[in-house]
């Protein structure tokens, strides 16, 4: 509970990446639930020190919106990187069952 309570509170990478050591040290490599539990933690302090407003997924998509205006490149490349440009501040990403939130981590540090 105290591991879970941690992850909430985390407002840095290391302080993940602390959890996710100090977990494999007590109990071995965490199943894949808790793996996406420290993914989604990272995701979150990731989106935070990008100025993003929300993610929010919706089916096999996330909409992200930003704060400020998304950068220009992000039109250029959305085409192959699975993301429609909405507007200015938002973007809708596609998501498969197998690297949704490893593809979302790399769109989010292009922002």
């Amino acid at each position: 509970m105290r591991l879970y309570r941690r992850l909430l509170l985390a407002s840095e990478q290391q302080e993940i990446e602390d959890i996710r050591s100090e977990l494999n040290d007590r109990f071995g490599h965490p199943p894949q639930p808790v793996e996406n539990f420290l993914q989604i933690a990272s995701l979150r302090i990731m989106a935070r020190n990008k100025d993003i407003k929300s993610l929010r997924r919706k089916g096999r998509q996330v909409e992200i919106k930003t704060a400020g205006k998304l950068p220009q490149q992000m039109t250029r490349m959305s085409r192959e990187l699975k993301i429609r440009r909405l507007n200015d501040y938002t973007l809708l990403l596609n998501l498969d069952q197998t690297s949704s939130l490893q593809h979302l981590g790399e769109i989010l540090q292009m922002i």
